[in-house]
């Protein structure tokens, strides 16, 4: 017997918003899959978090930044989303 089918997400809903350190590897993955191109998946997620564990505050707090701003828009849209 089949297991029942997941109800579809409402296409007026919010999705969640992304973290600091999704930003960071989306602005850095380009750029390992390029220095390394014989990585697979998990050798370029391994290095980015190296590499994310390696930089400054400075670029940190950047991020974090950016990422707050991201989460008062969710917040916004989920208030004024359906439930």
């Amino acid at each position: 017997m089949l297991p029942p089918a997941a109800r579809p997400r409402s296409p007026r809903k919010a999705k969640r918003p992304i973290t600091a350190y999704f930003l960071f590897m989306g602005e850095k993955r380009a750029e390992v899959k390029k220095a390394n191109p014989d990585f697979k998946v998990g050798d370029i997620a391994t290095e980015l978090g190296k590499m994310w564990a390696g930089i400054g505050e400075a670029e940190k707090e950047r991020l974090e930044k950016k990422a707050a701003k991201l989460k008062e828009v969710y917040v916004k849209k989920m208030a004024a989303s359906p439930k």
